[in-house]
């Protein structure tokens, strides 16, 4: 049995589309979630959570202004 694909792709505004699509390419469901939510949702389900400012980094990093993994590549 194949599993559904779960795919996320950044709108222009920032804002990130999640789609879920059956293994014969139907797509099932599509949700576009505003990048504040996003990145609030992101963080509190990693390993630390959400702490005191990870989440203007990760917007700032989210947005393209800042790239916070740079030199970090095996985690955060």
């Amino acid at each position: 049995m194949n599993p559904n694909t779960v795919s996320f792709s950044r709108q222009e505004n920032g804002d990130v589309r999640v789609t879920i699509t059956a293994p014969d390419g139907r797509t099932l469901a599509t949700e576009v979630v505003n990048k504040h939510h996003w990145i609030s949702d992101v963080l509190n389900v990693t390993i630390h959570s959400e702490r005191p400012g990870d989440y203007h980094a990760w917007l700032s990093h989210h947005d393209g202004e800042k790239d916070i993994l740079e030199g970090r590549r095996g985690g955060y």
